[in-house]
């Protein structure tokens, strides 16, 4: 398609609608993305885009991926499909794979800043920080958003400023507690702990009683190793949410990377009866195989493999302790 295609049209770029769903953009004429406030501001298609696909509309231009879509064609001997020769319904008929993971590489790596900001009209002020804010409420994490994050990231000297910034301004309600709850939950998922804690202790400012901020912070400072702060946060959830289930697991965790293996046990045998799943087990494995109770520590990574067989983790552990026991 591409190649016939390319073949047919002077100009022919690709902009995507989903991940797997993309838009060819086929002209005469140079391609240029131009007035996209107008859709924003019209009554009828700007909350129309908001509620139905929770996209700004105004963000839209930021689904242009790449300017020559041909250009992305890996098999140079490619046919062209004509009316004599229909080489599409050839190639579909006689297709064994996709090949579509290598087109995702291929686009992936193809993917230039400069080249998207010259497509932009002067009268448009183009933010390259729009790339990544309209990837992730389209395409959630997916390869292409984290490559356009890898590559304004290297453009943009403030780049965590300049994000913060656009995430809040397209909240409802800007600069509530949940605006900067979900700052904070964004920057979470993209390893920056430090920006996401200031987002996170905004958002408690505001409302103290905010569901889930707590958590976040815990996980911000478990993963920064910071564990008193961690069981701290953890522990406030519960002040917001008594009922949260993930509470005693990830208490029990981080007391289990404080070597504090007998507390431990006592938040994760809760944490069995809340949330039985693999990770519960396979650390109260490791709780008590750190107090030296080998046989319960062998019975709760039996039940962490039962539940997850094609885990190294259980498997791995269970040898050891074999191996123990026979010297």
């Amino acid at each position: 398609m591409l190649k016939t295609l390319g073949e047919a049209f002077p100009y022919c770029g690709l902009a995507y609608v989903r991940a797997s769903y993309f838009l060819l953009l086929c002209s005469e004429s140079p391609l240029h993305v131009h007035q996209p406030e107008i859709v924003a501001r019209h009554p009828v298609l700007g909350p129309h885009f908001l509620e139905e696909f929770e996209t700004d509309p105004a963000l839209l231009a930021y689904a242009f991926m790449h300017p020559d879509a041909p250009a992305l064609v890996g098999n140079p001997d490619t046919p062209v499909n004509t009316l004599d020769f229909p080489a599409l319904e050839f190639e579909m008929t006689r297709l064994r794979k996709r090949g579509y993971r290598e087109f995702q590489s291929r686009l992936r790596d193809a993917m230039n800043l400069a080249e998207i900001e010259s497509a932009f009209t002067p009268e448009l002020d183009f933010k390259p920080v729009n790339l990544v804010i309209h990837a992730e409420n389209v395409l959630g994490d997916s390869r292409y958003t984290l490559q356009w994050e890898r590559l304004v990231r290297v453009q943009v000297s403030n780049y965590v400023e300049q994000y913060s910034r656009a995430v809040i301004s397209q909240e409802d309600g800007e600069g509530t507690a949940d605006a900067f709850h979900n700052l904070g939950f964004r920057l979470l998922k993209r390893d920056a702990y430090e920006d996401a804690i200031v987002a996170f202790r905004k958002a408690l400012a505001m409302n103290p009683e905010r569901n889930n901020t707590y958590f976040n912070l815990g996980a911000c400072y478990e993963k920064l190793g910071k564990y008193e702060e961690a069981l701290e946060n953890y522990r406030a959830e519960l002040n917001v949410d008594p009922d949260d289930e993930d509470v005693p697991y990830r208490v029990g965790r981080v007391l289990v990377k404080m070597g504090r293996n007998q507390e431990a046990v006592e938040e994760l045998m809760r944490a069995t009866e809340l949330t039985p799943i693999f990770r519960v087990f396979f650390y109260l494995g490791q709780a008590y195989e750190g107090l030296g109770e080998t046989g319960d520590a062998i019975a709760a990574y039996d039940r962490a493999h039962a539940i997850q067989p094609d885990h190294e983790g259980p498997l791995s552990a269970l040898e050891r302790l074999a191996d123990n026991d026979t010297r």
